[in-house]
C-alpha cells in the first residue's frame, strides 16, 4: 500500500491521457468546440491552492481578437499529438 502523501502526489500531477494533466501544457493548442474552432489557448490559469489547472485564456477572431476564459471542466479531450483541446461547449 502506498503512502498518502505518494498517493495525493499522483493525483495533483496526474497522469499522459488524463485531461488535467494534459491542459497544463495546452499554450498553443487549438480549442474546439461542437461548432467549429475556437481559438487559440493564450495560458493555463492554475489554483494555487490545489495545483489543479482551473481554466484556459483562449484567443478568439482572426481580425478582432478577444480573450475569453473556457473552464477545465468544459474539457472533453486533449490530443497532444495533434496540439488540440476538445470542449463540449463554445464559450459564451
Amino acid at each position: 500500500m502506498l503512502p498518502l502523501t505518494l498517493k495525493l502526489r499522483a493525483l495533483s500531477t496526474g497522469r499522459r491521457g488524463d485531461p488535467a494533466h494534459d491542459v497544463r501544457h495546452a499554450e498553443g493548442f487549438v480549442v474546439r468546440g461542437p461548432d467549429g474552432r475556437i481559438g487559440t489557448v493564450l495560458r493555463v490559469h492554475v489554483d494555487a491552492d490545489f495545483d489543479l489547472p482551473t481554466a484556459l485564456a483562449v484567443r478568439t477572431g482572426l481580425l478582432l481578437h478577444r480573450v475569453v476564459l473556457v473552464r477545465c471542466d468544459d474539457v472533453v479531450h486533449v490530443d497532444p499529438d495533434k496540439r488540440l483541446v476538445a470542449v463540449r461547449a463554445s464559450p459564451s
